[in-house]
C-alpha cells in the first residue's frame, strides 16, 4: 500500500517492463502519452503532495465548484458513421482536428471498431500520421471486402509485426480515413470523388454507440451533429480526496543541477528512482527475476518488497477527473501544473492517466498492445522537467 512504503506483485509467475521517458516539459510529456500510449482516458488522478500547514490551492477549490467541468462530451446511440461525416458543421470540426472518440462496448481484434483520432504533432512539423486528424477504422475481413476501401498498409504491417505468427492471419484490416478538407490541407470535400466513396463504403457499416468529445470552443447555437440525433451530454468533473500524515519519499528535483539534468538518468538518482517505485514502477533487476534470471525458489517468494528509503509524513491531495477525456481537457489540465506549483510549495506533482481499452489508435494498438492494459504515470518538477513511466504486466 502508498502508507506503509510497499507493494505487492499480484503474481510471482508474471512478468512486465517498466517503460520510462525524460522530457524538459510537461507538455511534451503529455504529447507522448497521447502518441504511444493512448489519446482516450476514462480517468486522470492529480496527486499532490502539501505540508500539513499548506492549504488548498485555489485552482484545486475551483476543481470543486459543482459548476465547473474541464470538459463536456456527447454519447451518440446507434448512429451512421456516414452521417456525422455527412453533416457539414461536423465535418469541419473534425478537419480542423476538434473532435475526438470511439465506438464503444467493441472488442479490438473481435469486432468492428472505429475512432476518430485528433492530430498530435503540429501540421508544420514532421509528425507524419501524428498530425493528421482520421478516422481509424479496425475491421473483420467480411467488413474489409464489403467496403472497397484501400487498408492502411503501414498500420497494418506494424499490427501484424506485434502478433505471433498464427494470430497475424487473422488480424484486423485497418483502414486510415484522412479527415482535411482542401482548406486544411487535405482533399476530405463533397465534390471530390474520394469522398464520395467514403460516403458509400461508410453506409455498409452498421450503426453504432459513439463517444464524441464537443470541441471547447464550439458557440452554443451551432450544430455539432445532425439535428436528428438523439445524443447525451456528459461533464468531465472533479472529485478531490485528501489523505492526511502520509509518508512519502524525500525528492530533490534533478533540474537543480544542469550538469545533473543534461546526463539526468532516472535508473541512478535514487530520489527519483524511489518515487518511481512508490508510484508504481518496476524496478529492472525484479523483472530479471520474475521472468527466470534467478532461482525459482527465490523468485517465488519474491512477492512483497519493502521499499526502504528516506521519507517525510506530509498531507497528499488527490483530484480524479471522470468520464471521457482526451485533447484539449488533458492539455489544459497540463497547463495548469504550473498554477498549482505557484500556489504551493510541492517539490513535484504526478498524474496518473487511466487509458481506454480496445480502441484503434496510431501506434499503441499496432505496436505494443499492452502497454494500454495499465495505467501511465507522468511526475513533473517544479521546473517542469518530466519523468513519465508505464508499466506493463504480461502473463
Amino acid at each position: 500500500t502508498m502508507d506503509s512504503l510497499s507493494y505487492s506483485l499480484p503474481d510471482p509467475h508474471r512478468y512486465g517492463r517498466t517503460v520510462v521517458w525524460q522530457f524538459a516539459s510537461v507538455t511534451d510529456a503529455f504529447l507522448k502519452v497521447f502518441a504511444f500510449v493512448s489519446p482516450f482516458f476514462h480517468r486522470v488522478d492529480l496527486y499532490l503532495p502539501l505540508s500539513a500547514k499548506e492549504g488548498e490551492p485555489s485552482l484545486i477549490k475551483q476543481w470543486q465548484d459543482p459548476e465547473f467541468a474541464l470538459g463536456e462530451y456527447a454519447i451518440l446511440p446507434k448512429v451512421h458513421l456516414e452521417t456525422l461525416v455527412n453533416h457539414s458543421t461536423f465535418r469541419q470540426a473534425a478537419s480542423q482536428g476538434l473532435i475526438s472518440g470511439f465506438s464503444l462496448d467493441r472488442r479490438l481484434d473481435v469486432d468492428d471498431v472505429f475512432a476518430f483520432l485528433p492530430p498530435i504533432a503540429p501540421a508544420d512539423t514532421r509528425g507524419g500520421a501524428l498530425s493528421i486528424p482520421q478516422l481509424i477504422l479496425s475491421v473483420q475481413r467480411d467488413t474489409f471486402t464489403s467496403l472497397g476501401l484501400v487498408q492502411s498498409n503501414a498500420l497494418s504491417s506494424l499490427r501484424k509485426k506485434s502478433l505471433p505468427t498464427d494470430e497475424a492471419a487473422a488480424a484486423p484490416f485497418l483502414v486510415s480515413v484522412d479527415l482535411r478538407s482542401k482548406k486544411h490541407g487535405g482533399s476530405f470535400d463533397p465534390e471530390k470523388k474520394g469522398f464520395q466513396r467514403t460516403i458509400e463504403a461508410l453506409k455498409r457499416l452498421p450503426p453504432t454507440d459513439l463517444v464524441l468529445s464537443i470541441p471547447h470552443n464550439m458557440p452554443p447555437d451551432v450544430e455539432l451533429f445532425p439535428a436528428d440525433l438523439k445524443t447525451t451530454k456528459g461533464y468531465i468533473n472533479s472529485h478531490r480526496t485528501r489523505i492526511r500524515n502520509l509518508r512519502i519519499p524525500v525528492i530533490s528535483d534533478p533540474s537543480d543541477d544542469a550538469t545533473k539534468t543534461e546526463n539526468f538518468d532516472w535508473q541512478t538518482e535514487e530520489s527519483v528512482e524511489n518515487l518511481l517505485l512508490y508510484f508504481g514502477a518496476i524496478p529492472h533487476k525484479l523483472l530479471k527475476l520474475l521472468a527466470g534470471d534467478a532461482p525459482d525458489e527465490f523468485a517465488s517468494s519474491l512477492t512483497h518488497i519493502e521499499l526502504p528509503f528516506d521519507e517525510e509524513r506530509t498531507e497528499l491531495s488527490i483530484s480524479s477527473f471522470q468520464g471521457f477525456i482526451s485533447g484539449f481537457p488533458l492539455l489544459k489540465l497540463a497547463s495548469s501544473i504550473r498554477t498549482l506549483f505557484e500556489q504551493t510549495k510541492s517539490a513535484w506533482i504526478a498524474i496518473q492517466l487511466w487509458p481506454v481499452l480496445d480502441v484503434p489508435t496510431r501506434i499503441a494498438s499496432y505496436v505494443a498492445p499492452p502497454m494500454s492494459s495499465n495505467h501511465t504515470t507522468i511526475i513533473v518538477f517544479r521546473s517542469g522537467y518530466s519523468v513519465v513511466f508505464a508499466t506493463d504486466l504480461t502473463v
